[in-house]
């Protein structure tokens, strides 16, 4: 072999190494992301259930088939919250066939989140919301929450969303028991304690179905005589409101017995007063419509009568603002009348 040859074949051979460690350099793995970490060793099926029989509490696996487990592909986590913890979420079937959810936090950050307990309160909620967008309606799942944590730090938070507050026995008594409810439809009229300004607002919404709305309004004030004598010290804000409520209910032509009514539970000078307000807003109702009919009206008679004079139907349409379509109908409509004729 030449020395030519040899100097070729060196040269070749560290090229040749030179292209491999390009391409080692190239197809070098990228550092993973703590969120992508955990949802590639987290999220295979296997490893969860595996995961979950040595983490999640034996009082709670009891309850749960693991054998249903299955990794969701839903994230919870805010974007601006996504450096600091991740999310992922199992869905599986409590034994008596209830679908029930783990729900797990990753909390990858320096420092502990004081307020992970409330976020993960937020986190099961939206979790619900999903639940209930996405099935049929029916009861809500169970949902297990799991924290990961692997700071530096002692983790130091609360573990408890009730533990957040100044007294957790009784933040928990009054925010996870019962709500309570005010049914006015169950509630009787004597049930209401007209002594109270609100009593005027109650009795309005309790009985606004009924049929017959000014029988209705007169035995709401005989009811509410007190509450209408302190509405008084606010101008009658809550019996104007309660007219405007109950207005679409009242035809026009029974508008004048509504002023009786009113007026019939007040003094004359009161009553005169609170009328002329409601008046004028029913006024001020019937011009927007009664100016839109008026001047409806008004058109379709310059038209009818342009029309008469058999004048070009584009020169009245221009003229009184009607469509082609409108003008069009009148001609004809005066077409038929004059062959009846």
């Amino acid at each position: 072999m030449t020395a030519k040859n040899s100097n070729k074949i060196n040269k070749n051979k560290k090229q040749s190494k030179s292209t491999n460690l390009a391409k080692a350099e190239i197809e070098k793995p990228k550092k993973l992301k703590h969120d992508e970490f955990m949802k590639e060793t987290l999220g295979r099926r296997l490893t969860a259930i595996d995961f979950v029989k040595d983490h999640l509490p034996a009082k709670m696996q009891e309850q749960l088939d693991l054998s249903t487990l299955e990794v969701e592909k839903e994230t919870h986590v805010e974007k601006s919250l996504k450096k600091r913890m991740s999310d992922l979420v199992y869905s599986v079937k409590t034994k008596k066939g209830d679908d029930a959810y783990i729900y797990m936090v990753l909390e990858h950050q320096s420092s502990v989140d004081r307020d992970m307990a409330l976020r993960l309160q937020r986190y099961q909620l939206l979790l619900c919301q999903r639940h209930r967008d996405n099935k049929e309606p029916g009861k809500l799942p169970i949902i297990f929450p799991l924290v990961i944590y692997h700071g530096k730090r002692k983790y130091t938070a609360p573990l408890s969303f009730w533990e957040l507050f100044d007294d957790p026995e009784y933040a928990k008594e009054i925010m996870a028991g019962n709500y309570t409810l005010i049914d006015l439809r169950a509630m009787s009229d004597d049930d209401i304690n007209y002594d109270r300004h609100h009593s005027l607002a109650f009795a309005a919404m309790k009985h606004i179905y009924d049929r017959d709305t000014l029988k209705m309004l007169d035995q709401l004030l005989a009811n509410c005589k007190i509450a209408v004598s302190l509405d008084k010290r606010e101008k009658y804000l809550f019996l104007s409101l309660i007219i405007e409520y109950t207005s679409p209910k009242v035809p026009a032509e029974k508008r004048e017995e509504l002023a009786q009514v009113i007026q019939g539970h007040m003094s004359k000078e009161d009553g005169v007063k609170f009328m002329k307000t409601v008046r004028d807003s029913y006024i001020d109702e019937g011009y927007v419509i009664g100016e839109k009919k008026g001047a409806e009206q008004k058109s379709i008679q310059i038209a009818t009568n342009l029309l008469n004079q058999n004048l070009d139907q584009k020169f009245v349409a221009s003229v009184t603002g009607l469509s082609a379509h409108e003008i069009l109908k009148l001609k004809s409509s005066a077409h038929n009348s004059n062959d009846k004729s």
